[in-house]
This record gives C-alpha cells, structure tokens and sequence, in this order.
C-alpha cells in the first residue's frame, strides 16, 4: 500500500512525495504518473530527488523509484528549461542596433 501526495508549485512545478506505507518489511518499486498530477502524459519533465539535492533526468509520463519500508520519496517536477537560442523567431541583438539587413 502506498500513498502519492502533491502541491503545485510557483512556475508550474509540482512537488510529489510517494510514501510507501507497506507492512511487509521490504522496500518497493513506486511509479507516479504525470495524468495522476493532472499533467499531460507526453509532457517531458525534469525529476529531482529532494532529500539527495540530485536531479534524476528527464521522464515522460511516469516516473519509478524505490523507497524503502514506510520511507518516503520526496521530488520535484519542473518542466524542462528551453535555452534561449531554442526560442522561434527570437534574436539576440546589442541595444541601439540596428537590424541586420537581409540581402
């Protein structure tokens, strides 16, 4: 038996803790999925593991980690970052220049 908690968080981040509260005495793979979290399930999303201060990757629609024995796993999701070169029709130009002239 296992229990999955979440808060949303400023800039569309959600902090999820998945407890595993079984009485079984041994530690167990956990999966939270992001339609779980009201989040779309091809949405890419950057995991970091809270208690390690580690981050885990980018996942897509799930994410699966052990936790021991009524321990907890403590994470926060944050979708990925997008370097500014990456942005569509954005230009990086000093200020009071000109642009360029097309040819």
């Amino acid at each position: 038996m296992h229990d999955i908690w979440m808060k949303p968080l400023a800039g569309d981040d959600v902090a999820v803790v998945l407890w595993n509260r079984g009485i079984c005495g041994t530690h167990l793979p956990l999966t939270v999925n992001w339609t779980q979290l009201g989040l779309p399930a091809a949405q890419p999303m950057e995991v970091r593991d809270l208690f390690l201060r580690k981050d885990l990757g980018e996942h897509v629609g799930h994410y699966t980690g052990f936790v021991n024995i009524d321990g907890v796993l403590m994470l926060r999701l944050s979708k990925p970052k997008q370097p500014a070169s990456a942005s569509r029709g954005s230009t990086i130009r000093k200020r009071n220049q000109p642009p360029a002239s097309r040819s």
